[in-house]
């Protein structure tokens, strides 16, 4: 299918399907392990589920009542069932919030107020103040409900409560016109950082600070002397040179082509790369992955102006540089189609990277391209082998250690990236294979927890993931101290009287015969912990034992008068 194949050019065959979305995510709805796609356009958010072989059922609308512009995924209220998140093009009301129902519907939607006063056209789900709960960033493009329109130099982050609802938004200014924004950790302090692509190539980087602030840096061109008419179509983060820290690569309009900037390390970027191949080479959206499968990282991209192809993969060398593009999906001539918003995922659970792309134009549609690509080539850099945890299973707050193993010693230094499905449990964006090792280890911290919870780590490098799971469990609550003060038996009137204190004032205390475990009765609760009674008992029960409804007891002998 590929219109100008060579070796080790991947491979995909293509399937045309109603249009999901402008665009579009994929994320597990109905729990069975495969990646569903979820799409946002006119007044709904749409979802197709996945049949399980990369082949899709029929689309679901879901109606926020207002056009629709972006949808993200997450469990927004800690239920583990998949959510989506969709940004409104409304000055009122920015954001909707469709809690699902764990079988791939969704429930009616949820609104929060746009104080910004400009449309959303885009919007990231993550937890960015490191407190287990997923927040959402919107970036806001321009103001047009009312006349003249005014640009936006803002994104908006609101921080999640963990159910369902959101602190106030805070507007947050990027120093440019954003077009296009991604989350990652620049500087690798293990606090989520954010880069926002403008207009004239501009660049702008966000260190994060923690609790959901961010540091601006100095705004940067990604081609020299800019480009008044070039916009940041998009924005992706990977580690295109495995140096262990994160680059950026941004598709350009205007015929820009492509821009990749490698990292420093410590939020800076080297100067910007730009692949141009022609006069029309204006990618609207990305997806990074590696797929030919030589363990290079690559990067697809939809072409807003298809002529000679929807969708361009340029095959990366694993050195920040690239091989010449391949083209696919060459349309009829005079078809005016174009490419549009992708995503990359395993559709069919083969372990090869799939593409949804949007296509634009006469028939639009969503194209679902499976890999057809052949055996994985021999990678020139070690894989992951393996990814062990220990402990495998901790108390809520507390901390384990991963161990990642590689296929073979790390030619140079090597990062491998990291994951969490679960807000429960953090990990670092990556960890770093020393040059010559095999191992490295890492850190997760968890949360408190209410109940057992799996969190699938996953680890992956040079196209290959391993995962391991770890289990959250609630902190056990400790048992209360008691103290029997009064043990006393009437013979005269048959009657016992009892007195205690417990370290826990709201316990409910039962008084048993030691040697039978028979009731005798509850004591009364007099408040700061003390308690007592008396109960009418025929014989003297020589020993009693009183339990608390928080675990603990102790027992006396009982004195006779």
């Amino acid at each position: 299918m590929a219109a100008q194949a060579w070796a080790q050019s991947a491979t995909f065959t293509a399937q045309a399907y109603p249009l999901v979305g402008n665009t579009q995510i994929a994320a597990d709805f109905n729990g069975d392990g495969k990646p569903d796609l979820a799409g946002s356009g006119l007044q709904a958010a749409s979802v197709m589920l996945n049949n399980g072989n990369g082949t899709f059922g029929p689309k679901t609308d879901y109606s926020v009542g207002d056009y629709t512009q972006d949808v993200a995924a997450g469990d927004f209220n800690g239920d583990g069932k998949m959510d989506l998140v969709i940004t409104i093009q409304n000055p009122q009301v920015g954001l909707a919030l469709l809690l699902g129902t764990g079988t791939g519907s969704f429930g009616p939607p949820t609104f929060f107020p746009n104080p910004s006063g400009f449309d959303s056209p885009q919007v990231l789900a993550s937890d960015i103040n490191n407190d287990a709960k997923l927040d959402v960033v919107i970036m806001h493009g321009i103001d047009c409900f009312t006349a003249p329109c005014r640009p936006s130099r803002i994104v908006t982050v609101m921080l999640g409560n963990g159910d369902g609802t959101f602190q106030p938004a805070r507007d947050i200014d990027v120093n440019t016109f954003p077009h296009a924004m991604a989350l990652g950790d620049f500087n690798r302090d293990g606090i989520k950082d954010l880069a926002v692509g403008g207009e004239n190539t501009e660049l702008s980087i966000l260190l994060g600070t923690g609790g959901g602030n961010f540091v601006l840096q100095p705004v940067m061109l990604l081609v020299p002397g800019g480009d008044l008419f070039s916009a940041c179509n998009d924005v992706d983060v990977a580690d295109f040179n495995r140096d262990g820290i994160q680059d950026i690569v941004v598709p350009l309009g205007d015929g820009e082509g492509n821009a990749i900037a490698l990292g420093n390390g410590d939020g800076s970027f080297r100067a910007g790369i730009r692949n141009q191949e022609d006069a029309v080479s204006a990618p609207t959206s990305i997806a990074v992955r590696d797929y030919n499968r030589d363990g290079f990282l690559d990067v697809a991209r939809g072409m807003a102006d298809g002529t000679r192809g929807l969708m361009q993969i340029m095959h990366g060398n694993g050195d920040g540089t690239f091989r010449p593009l391949v083209r696919y999906l060459v349309p009829a001539p005079l078809s005016s189609q174009g490419g549009g918003w992708m995503i990359a995922a395993d559709f069919n659970g083969d372990s090869k990277p799939d593409i949804a792309m949007e296509v634009r134009g006469n028939n639009s549609a969503t194209d679902v391209l499976l890999n057809t690509s052949g055996a994985a080539v021999t990678p020139t850099a070690p894989t992951v082998s393996a990814l062990t945890l220990n402990p495998t299973s901790v108390t809520g707050g507390s901390s384990a250690t991963g161990t990642v193993t590689l296929s073979a010693a790390a030619q140079t230094s090597m990062a491998v990236q990291l994951a969490s499905n679960s807000a429960a449990a953090s990990v670092p964006a990556s960890v770093t294979v020393a040059a010559g090792a095999t191992k490295a280890s890492f850190s997760i911290t968890t949360k408190q927890v209410t109940s057992a919870t799996s969190a699938q780590i996953t680890a992956t490098a040079n196209g290959t993931s391993r995962i391991a799971t770890l289990t959250i469990n609630p902190t056990a609550t400790a048992a209360d101290t008691i103290s029997i003060t009064r043990a006393e038996y009437d013979r005269a009137k048959a009657t016992l009287r009892v007195e205690a204190t417990s370290s826990r004032s709201t316990a409910t205390m039962q008084v048993f015969v030691t040697s039978t475990g028979q009731l005798i009765g509850t004591l009364a609760n007099n408040g700061g912990g003390k308690f007592s009674g008396q109960f009418a008992w025929s014989v003297n029960p020589q020993n009693i034992t009183i339990r608390s409804s928080f675990g603990g007891q102790k027992s006396s002998s009982v004195t006779a008068k």
